[in-house]
């Protein structure tokens, strides 16, 4: 029953790329990545599969990668069918770049928090703005303290914004 639904989900996958060739397929295909590192880690920390630090770590460490390398795979104008980006990106780059960024950062979090599962130090409500960002960017010491599900949530948080900002309705 599994491969079944393995199966129709690599089909919807590959019908949502269908026609992509070049940077576009690229970048869709590390979107897609991202997405089924997402969904792996979703399960795990939501409890619907054990957890697994060290699966967490490469998932998390995965998306991160994929982060850092995935601007340059947006160069203005390359707008081609089946893209689902919006022209916006070119004219607010500076913003698109930051929201990788971030993904980036939650990544790492993730990965270095991934065998805090139960971090009693976390305390959302008793951390200053000052402690978790200076100069607009989230503080490692800040990150490293989190359980992985908060930063999971950041990253979370980040993905919904980027597609909110810079990507057309399906």
């Amino acid at each position: 029953m599994c491969l079944f639904y393995l199966a129709i989900a690599q089909m919807q996958h590959a019908l949502s790329h269908k026609g992509a060739t070049g940077v576009v397929k690229e970048r869709m295909d590390i979107m897609s990545e991202i997405a089924k590192h997402t969904k792996t880690l979703q399960a795990m920390l939501s409890g619907a599969k054990n957890y697994d630090a060290a699966k967490v770590k490469t998932a998390a460490q995965a998306i991160g990668n994929h982060a850092k390398n995935s601007p340059p795979l947006y160069p203005k104008g390359s707008l081609q069918h089946p893209t689902e980006v919006r022209e916006n990106i070119w004219t607010d780059w500076e913003e698109f770049q930051k929201q990788f960024k971030y993904l980036q950062i939650y990544a790492s979090a993730l990965a270095i928090s991934a065998d805090n599962s139960s971090n009693p130090r976390y305390r959302p409500g008793n951390i200053s703005a000052a402690d978790k960002f200076s100069d607009g960017w989230p503080q490692p010491a800040f990150l490293q303290t989190l359980p992985p599900q908060a930063a999971f949530l950041y990253i979370s948080e980040t993905c919904r914004t980027c597609h909110k900002m810079f990507r057309r309705d399906k």
